[in-house]
Protein backbone atom coordinates (compact mmCIF):
# COMPACT_ATOMS: atom_id res chain seq x y z
CA UNK A 1 0.00 0.00 0.00
CA UNK A 2 2.58 2.69 -1.34
CA UNK A 3 1.05 5.96 -1.22
CA UNK A 4 4.35 7.81 -1.53
CA UNK A 5 3.02 9.60 -4.62
CA UNK A 6 1.47 12.11 -2.87
CA UNK A 7 3.63 14.17 -1.44
CA UNK A 8 3.92 17.82 -0.51
CA UNK A 9 1.53 20.05 2.00
CA UNK A 10 -1.50 20.46 -0.63
CA UNK A 11 -2.17 16.64 -0.33
CA UNK A 12 -1.12 16.13 3.35
CA UNK A 13 -5.29 15.70 4.13
CA UNK A 14 -5.99 13.06 1.27
CA UNK A 15 -2.61 11.03 2.27
CA UNK A 16 -3.89 11.24 6.16
CA UNK A 17 -7.21 9.78 5.30
CA UNK A 18 -5.73 6.78 2.61
CA UNK A 19 -3.00 6.19 5.47
CA UNK A 20 -6.11 5.97 8.48
CA UNK A 21 -8.21 3.94 6.00
CA UNK A 22 -6.93 1.36 3.80
CA UNK A 23 -5.68 -0.63 6.85
CA UNK A 24 -8.91 -0.99 7.26
CA UNK A 25 -10.73 -1.65 4.35
CA UNK A 26 -8.06 -4.62 3.28
CA UNK A 27 -8.90 -6.57 6.38
CA UNK A 28 -12.14 -6.90 4.97
CA UNK A 29 -12.17 -10.70 2.78
CA UNK A 30 -14.48 -8.99 0.23
CA UNK A 31 -12.36 -6.42 -0.72
CA UNK A 32 -9.89 -7.87 -3.60
CA UNK A 33 -8.40 -4.80 -4.53
CA UNK A 34 -8.27 -0.97 -3.88
CA UNK A 35 -7.86 1.63 -6.99
CA UNK A 36 -7.32 4.92 -6.41
CA UNK A 37 -9.18 7.06 -9.39
CA UNK A 38 -9.44 11.19 -10.18
CA UNK A 39 -7.21 13.86 -9.93
CA UNK A 40 -4.96 11.92 -7.33
CA UNK A 41 -4.62 8.83 -9.76
CA UNK A 42 -3.61 11.21 -12.80
CA UNK A 43 -1.01 13.43 -10.91
CA UNK A 44 -3.36 16.41 -11.19
CA UNK A 45 -3.89 17.03 -7.34
CA UNK A 46 -4.39 19.77 -4.93
CA UNK A 47 -5.88 20.83 -2.08
CA UNK A 48 -9.14 20.42 -3.23
CA UNK A 49 -9.02 16.93 -4.42
CA UNK A 50 -11.50 14.29 -3.27
CA UNK A 51 -10.23 11.04 -2.78
CA UNK A 52 -11.87 8.70 -5.25
CA UNK A 53 -11.32 4.69 -4.46
CA UNK A 54 -12.59 1.89 -6.49
CA UNK A 55 -12.80 -1.17 -4.76
CA UNK A 56 -13.24 -4.76 -6.68
CA UNK A 57 -15.48 -6.70 -4.10
CA UNK A 58 -15.92 -10.47 -4.07
CA UNK A 59 -19.29 -12.23 -3.55
CA UNK A 60 -20.08 -15.22 -1.66
CA UNK A 61 -17.51 -14.57 0.89
CA UNK A 62 -19.09 -15.62 4.14
CA UNK A 63 -20.52 -12.97 6.15
CA UNK A 64 -17.91 -11.52 9.14
CA UNK A 65 -18.03 -9.01 11.79
CA UNK A 66 -17.39 -6.19 8.80
CA UNK A 67 -20.62 -6.52 7.37
CA UNK A 68 -21.75 -9.05 4.32
CA UNK A 69 -22.80 -6.10 1.83
CA UNK A 70 -20.35 -3.58 0.45
CA UNK A 71 -22.15 -0.53 1.69
CA UNK A 72 -22.20 -2.26 5.30
CA UNK A 73 -18.21 -3.01 4.97
CA UNK A 74 -17.27 0.55 3.93
CA UNK A 75 -19.39 2.25 6.48
CA UNK A 76 -17.76 -0.04 9.35
CA UNK A 77 -14.15 0.68 7.83
CA UNK A 78 -14.94 4.11 7.91
CA UNK A 79 -16.07 4.07 11.47
CA UNK A 80 -13.08 2.11 12.24
CA UNK A 81 -10.53 4.81 10.58
CA UNK A 82 -12.11 7.86 11.64
CA UNK A 83 -14.81 7.58 14.05
CA UNK A 84 -18.89 7.32 13.06
CA UNK A 85 -18.91 10.89 14.14
CA UNK A 86 -16.34 12.42 11.90
CA UNK A 87 -17.95 11.25 8.53
CA UNK A 88 -21.09 11.67 6.51
CA UNK A 89 -22.03 9.74 3.30
CA UNK A 90 -24.56 8.96 1.32
CA UNK A 91 -24.83 5.86 -0.85
CA UNK A 92 -25.51 6.30 -4.92
CA UNK A 93 -27.45 3.49 -5.79
CA UNK A 94 -29.14 1.00 -4.14
CA UNK A 95 -27.87 -2.35 -6.00
CA UNK A 96 -25.12 -3.49 -3.69
CA UNK A 97 -23.63 -5.29 -6.86
CA UNK A 98 -22.33 -2.00 -7.56
CA UNK A 99 -22.53 1.57 -5.91
CA UNK A 100 -21.08 3.97 -4.44
CA UNK A 101 -20.53 6.01 -1.32
CA UNK A 102 -20.25 9.71 -1.45
CA UNK A 103 -19.42 11.34 1.89
CA UNK A 104 -17.13 14.41 3.80
CA UNK A 105 -15.07 13.69 6.74
CA UNK A 106 -13.40 15.89 9.06
CA UNK A 107 -9.73 16.47 8.04
CA UNK A 108 -8.53 17.03 11.76
CA UNK A 109 -9.70 14.02 13.61
CA UNK A 110 -7.75 11.67 11.42
CA UNK A 111 -4.93 13.64 11.25
CA UNK A 112 -3.82 14.99 14.41
CA UNK A 113 -0.58 16.17 12.81
CA UNK A 114 -2.34 18.44 10.73
CA UNK A 115 -2.84 22.42 11.81
CA UNK A 116 -6.38 23.33 13.09
CA UNK A 117 -7.54 25.92 10.93
CA UNK A 118 -10.72 25.50 9.83
CA UNK A 119 -9.49 25.89 5.84
CA UNK A 120 -7.85 22.60 6.70
CA UNK A 121 -10.44 20.66 8.06
CA UNK A 122 -13.01 19.15 5.61
CA UNK A 123 -12.02 16.39 3.10
CA UNK A 124 -14.69 15.01 0.19
CA UNK A 125 -14.29 11.40 -0.66
CA UNK A 126 -16.12 8.99 -3.13
CA UNK A 127 -16.02 5.06 -2.20
CA UNK A 128 -17.43 2.95 -5.45
CA UNK A 129 -17.33 -0.67 -6.39
CA UNK A 130 -17.86 -3.51 -8.57
CA UNK A 131 -17.71 -7.37 -8.54
CA UNK A 132 -14.65 -8.85 -9.13
CA UNK A 133 -16.42 -11.16 -11.95
CA UNK A 134 -16.78 -7.38 -13.81
CA UNK A 135 -14.53 -7.09 -16.78
CA UNK A 136 -12.78 -3.34 -16.57
CA UNK A 137 -11.10 -2.49 -19.26
CA UNK A 138 -8.53 0.48 -19.34
CA UNK A 139 -9.99 3.57 -17.28
CA UNK A 140 -13.08 1.84 -17.99
CA UNK A 141 -14.19 5.78 -18.58
CA UNK A 142 -13.24 6.62 -15.02
CA UNK A 143 -10.31 7.79 -16.21
CA UNK A 144 -6.29 7.87 -14.37
CA UNK A 145 -6.23 4.40 -12.03
CA UNK A 146 -3.60 3.82 -9.57
CA UNK A 147 -3.80 0.13 -7.89
CA UNK A 148 -2.88 0.79 -4.22
CA UNK A 149 -3.98 -2.99 -2.95
CA UNK A 150 -4.78 -6.62 -3.85
CA UNK A 151 -5.78 -9.89 -2.17
CA UNK A 152 -2.95 -12.02 -2.18
CA UNK A 153 -5.33 -14.87 -3.12
CA UNK A 154 -6.67 -12.78 -6.01
CA UNK A 155 -6.18 -14.51 -9.04
CA UNK A 156 -3.15 -13.04 -11.42
CA UNK A 157 -5.63 -12.16 -14.40
CA UNK A 158 -8.02 -10.28 -12.02
CA UNK A 159 -5.20 -6.46 -11.74
CA UNK A 160 -4.68 -6.71 -15.42
CA UNK A 161 -8.09 -5.95 -16.17
CA UNK A 162 -7.69 -2.66 -14.67
CA UNK A 163 -5.02 -0.48 -15.66
CA UNK A 164 -2.49 1.19 -13.58
CA UNK A 165 -1.47 4.26 -15.97
CA UNK A 166 -2.83 7.01 -17.21
CA UNK A 167 -6.03 5.72 -19.00
CA UNK A 168 -7.40 7.13 -22.27
CA UNK A 169 -10.73 8.18 -22.16
CA UNK A 170 -13.20 6.19 -23.82
CA UNK A 171 -14.61 6.50 -27.13
CA UNK A 172 -18.00 8.14 -27.95
CA UNK A 173 -21.18 6.18 -28.06
CA UNK A 174 -22.62 7.07 -31.28
CA UNK A 175 -26.38 6.21 -30.05
CA UNK A 176 -26.26 8.18 -27.34
CA UNK A 177 -24.80 10.80 -29.34
CA UNK A 178 -27.84 10.85 -31.78
CA UNK A 179 -29.93 11.24 -28.56
CA UNK A 180 -27.88 14.03 -27.28
CA UNK A 181 -28.31 15.81 -30.32
CA UNK A 182 -32.15 15.85 -30.35
CA UNK A 183 -32.42 16.52 -26.21
CA UNK A 184 -30.17 19.74 -27.13
CA UNK A 185 -33.31 21.06 -28.43
CA UNK A 186 -35.94 18.91 -26.37
CA UNK A 187 -34.09 21.02 -23.43
CA UNK A 188 -34.22 24.61 -25.09
CA UNK A 189 -37.94 23.86 -26.30
CA UNK A 190 -38.56 24.52 -22.31
CA UNK A 191 -36.94 28.09 -21.97
CA UNK A 192 -40.16 29.77 -22.78
CA UNK A 193 -42.14 28.55 -19.71
CA UNK A 194 -39.10 29.46 -17.33
CA UNK A 195 -38.57 33.11 -18.87
CA UNK A 196 -42.55 33.97 -18.87
CA UNK A 197 -42.70 32.79 -15.45
CA UNK A 198 -40.23 34.80 -14.29
CA UNK A 199 -38.78 31.18 -12.28
CA UNK A 200 -34.60 32.81 -12.54
CA UNK A 201 -33.24 29.77 -10.62
CA UNK A 202 -35.27 27.23 -13.11
CA UNK A 203 -34.03 29.26 -16.31
CA UNK A 204 -30.56 28.95 -14.30
CA UNK A 205 -30.59 25.43 -13.78
CA UNK A 206 -32.36 24.49 -17.59
CA UNK A 207 -29.17 26.69 -19.13
CA UNK A 208 -26.92 25.08 -16.80
CA UNK A 209 -28.05 21.65 -18.19
CA UNK A 210 -28.41 22.36 -21.39
CA UNK A 211 -24.11 23.82 -21.42
CA UNK A 212 -23.56 20.47 -20.38
CA UNK A 213 -25.28 18.21 -22.80
CA UNK A 214 -23.17 20.53 -25.30
CA UNK A 215 -20.05 19.73 -23.33
CA UNK A 216 -20.17 16.23 -24.19
CA UNK A 217 -21.37 16.52 -27.65
CA UNK A 218 -17.64 18.92 -28.40
CA UNK A 219 -15.65 16.34 -26.07
CA UNK A 220 -17.40 13.60 -28.07
CA UNK A 221 -16.03 16.05 -31.61
CA UNK A 222 -12.89 15.52 -30.00
CA UNK A 223 -12.92 11.27 -29.45
CA UNK A 224 -13.79 11.18 -26.25
CA UNK A 225 -16.41 10.45 -24.12
CA UNK A 226 -16.09 12.61 -20.64
CA UNK A 227 -16.59 10.86 -17.22
CA UNK A 228 -19.99 12.19 -15.44
CA UNK A 229 -18.15 14.51 -13.56
CA UNK A 230 -18.49 18.27 -13.49
CA UNK A 231 -15.56 18.66 -11.44
CA UNK A 232 -12.36 19.62 -13.69
CA UNK A 233 -14.51 20.04 -16.59
CA UNK A 234 -11.85 22.57 -18.54
CA UNK A 235 -9.30 19.62 -19.42
CA UNK A 236 -11.53 17.92 -21.52
CA UNK A 237 -11.77 21.54 -23.68
CA UNK A 238 -9.33 23.16 -25.72
CA UNK A 239 -8.25 26.68 -25.13
CA UNK A 240 -11.08 27.73 -28.49
CA UNK A 241 -13.66 25.38 -27.24
CA UNK A 242 -13.30 26.73 -23.66
CA UNK A 243 -13.13 30.05 -24.17
CA UNK A 244 -16.46 29.79 -26.49
CA UNK A 245 -18.00 28.21 -23.31
CA UNK A 246 -17.27 31.30 -21.17
CA UNK A 247 -18.41 33.78 -23.59
CA UNK A 248 -21.77 31.95 -23.41
CA UNK A 249 -22.20 32.16 -19.80
CA UNK A 250 -23.07 36.23 -21.18
CA UNK A 251 -22.92 39.13 -18.85
CA UNK A 252 -21.45 40.78 -15.34
CA UNK A 253 -23.35 39.14 -12.14
CA UNK A 254 -24.88 42.53 -11.90
CA UNK A 255 -26.01 42.82 -15.36
CA UNK A 256 -27.35 39.63 -15.01
CA UNK A 257 -29.37 40.46 -11.65
CA UNK A 258 -30.72 43.38 -13.43
CA UNK A 259 -32.16 41.94 -16.59
CA UNK A 260 -32.98 38.32 -15.58
CA UNK A 261 -36.22 39.23 -14.63
CA UNK A 262 -37.38 40.36 -18.24
CA UNK A 263 -35.61 36.94 -19.13
CA UNK A 264 -33.06 39.02 -21.51
CA UNK A 265 -30.32 37.60 -20.04
CA UNK A 266 -31.17 33.83 -20.11
CA UNK A 267 -32.34 34.20 -24.20
CA UNK A 268 -28.97 35.83 -24.51
CA UNK A 269 -27.14 32.57 -22.68
CA UNK A 270 -29.62 30.26 -24.65
CA UNK A 271 -28.82 31.87 -28.13
CA UNK A 272 -24.89 31.72 -27.52
CA UNK A 273 -26.02 27.81 -27.30
CA UNK A 274 -27.50 27.65 -30.20
CA UNK A 275 -24.44 29.38 -31.47
CA UNK A 276 -22.09 26.55 -30.63
CA UNK A 277 -24.34 23.53 -31.10
CA UNK A 278 -24.85 24.89 -34.75
CA UNK A 279 -21.03 25.14 -35.09
CA UNK A 280 -20.02 21.94 -33.48
CA UNK A 281 -23.08 19.45 -34.11
CA UNK A 282 -22.67 19.49 -38.41
CA UNK A 283 -19.40 18.55 -37.69
CA UNK A 284 -20.50 15.65 -35.01
CA UNK A 285 -23.01 14.29 -37.30
CA UNK A 286 -20.64 14.20 -40.59
CA UNK A 287 -17.94 13.00 -38.28
CA UNK A 288 -19.89 10.03 -36.89
CA UNK A 289 -22.14 9.58 -39.74
CA UNK A 290 -25.76 10.07 -37.55
CA UNK A 291 -28.59 12.20 -38.28
CA UNK A 292 -29.23 15.38 -37.39
CA UNK A 293 -32.59 16.05 -35.58
CA UNK A 294 -33.92 18.57 -38.19
CA UNK A 295 -37.38 18.32 -37.34
CA UNK A 296 -36.70 19.38 -33.58
CA UNK A 297 -34.40 22.45 -34.35
CA UNK A 298 -37.35 24.08 -36.55
CA UNK A 299 -40.06 22.72 -34.11
CA UNK A 300 -38.09 24.28 -31.34
CA UNK A 301 -36.86 27.38 -32.87
CA UNK A 302 -40.44 27.90 -34.17
CA UNK A 303 -41.72 27.61 -30.49
CA UNK A 304 -38.89 29.97 -29.37
CA UNK A 305 -39.95 32.46 -31.57
CA UNK A 306 -43.53 33.05 -31.48
CA UNK A 307 -43.32 32.51 -27.12
CA UNK A 308 -39.91 34.98 -26.56
CA UNK A 309 -39.98 38.36 -27.86
CA UNK A 310 -36.61 39.01 -28.14
CA UNK A 311 -35.61 35.50 -29.73
CA UNK A 312 -33.94 36.34 -32.93
CA UNK A 313 -35.86 35.85 -36.14
CA UNK A 314 -32.24 34.45 -37.48
CA UNK A 315 -29.06 33.34 -35.65
CA UNK A 316 -26.11 33.37 -37.38
CA UNK A 317 -22.46 30.85 -36.88
CA UNK A 318 -20.34 33.91 -38.31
Amino acid sequence: MDIGFLRGKKTERQRAFLEALLPCLTKREQIASVWLTGSLAGNRPDRWSSVDLLLLWQKGVPRTDFGSTPSEALRAALDEAIGEESFFCEQVGYDETEGKLNGVGIADRFAATLPGDRERAGLLFEISWIPVSNKVTQGGGRGPLRLLYVADHLAVDIPGSLNQGSAQLGPPIVKVLEKKLARFWLLLGRLPAVVKRQESLAAHALLADIRMLLVDLVVALNGADRPQTRARINQYLGPAQLEAFENSMGLSQTVQRREAIQGQNWVGQAVSLVVLYRWYAPQLVERHEIRYPQAAEDAVLTLLRAELENWPAQISTG
